[in-house]
């Protein structure tokens, strides 16, 4: 029994609930109520009774209770004083996809090593299937991956944050393709249908998804590995670039490029610190989720 069993509980006896417990914690329900059922039965006793809309908590839950409370505080005492106290180095594998929109990285690092200038952090970039592979494996202690959809189960999710983005079609200024429309005028996936057009790697699924919706498949040419790649690729091979953009990024564009936001097409991306379910996480590790949190936040 580890602490993040303790900390389920606690969470189930606060909400009187094991769907909001399981959201506080981003978890899956039906993982948390697994572990509630291990729980019991490594201490031989039930803890909660279930009734429709709540749970409650058993004579022995009321008991077992207050010792994770405190074993929990004393854990939460231990790091502070370490933090206070030591800046050993340490070691943290991460592992991250190149298309982070919510994330300022460098902000991050900054923060980190003001703070722990002696950790080692092995950073490597793979694609969002790999570091979820590698970190269920062992391979990496976390992992920041995008992802649109719900994750698989075996994960801890640490933080969660979601980004809106717009997707845009630009097209070189001179090119002859969307030329009927103002610069700036929203148009209608459709109207790339034929024509020839790049994208970045990180959102190409999610552009024959949009664009099958509407009955056809993107005459795709190329494929960009970031945002001013694609724009490049563009512009070289008289194409039209498919890209995402947040708001703040509609200052300082191409100034050789047309922009056209693609109407009713935004892409909800959720990006996501996690582990592997059930690991404990080292010193250094616990300090790193820290930070990043506090990042998201300044």
């Amino acid at each position: 029994m580890n602490v993040n069993w303790y900390k389920s509980f606690i969470a189930i006896a606060e909400t009187g609930s094991f769907t909001q417990a399981a959201n506080k914690l981003l978890v899956a329900q039906p993982a948390l109520t697994q572990q509630i059922k291990k729980m019991e039965d490594e201490v031989g006793c039930q803890l909660l009774t279930r009734h429709t809309r709540k749970v409650e908590l058993t004579e022995e839950g009321r008991i077992f209770l207050k010792f994770a409370s405190d074993i929990v505080k004393l854990e939460e005492n231990m790091f502070e004083e370490l933090s206070n106290t030591v800046k050993y180095g340490g070691f943290i594998r991460l592992g991250m996809t190149t298309f982070m929109p919510s994330l300022n990285f460098d902000k991050l690092m900054k923060m980190f090593y003001d703070l722990y200038p002696q950790t080692f952090v092995e950073l490597s970039e793979f694609s969002g299937n790999e570091v979820l592979a590698n970190v269920k494996s062992g391979i990496l202690d976390l992992g920041i991956v995008t992802h649109a959809e719900e994750l698989p189960v075996g994960f801890h999710i640490l933080d969660e944050t979601v980004t809106n983005l717009s997707i845009f079609a630009c097209s070189p200024k001179n090119s002859l393709y969307l030329k009927n429309r103002e610069t700036g005028e929203a148009i209608g996936i459709e109207e790339i249908r034929g024509l020839p057009v790049c994208t970045t790697k990180s959102i190409r699924d999610y552009l024959f998804s949009f664009a099958k919706k509407k009955n056809f498949e993107p005459n795709l040419r190329a494929l960009g590995d970031s945002k001013q790649s694609t724009l490049d690729l563009a512009k070289s091979g008289g194409m039209i670039a498919v890209i995402t953009m947040m708001p703040h990024e509609t200052e300082g564009l191409d100034a050789e490029m047309d922009y056209y936001p693609i109407s009713t097409q935004t892409l909800n991306i959720k990006t996501y610190l996690l582990t592997a379910e059930n690991r404990e996480l080292t010193v250094s590790v616990r300090r790193f989720v820290d930070i990043y949190k506090k990042s998201l936040q300044s």
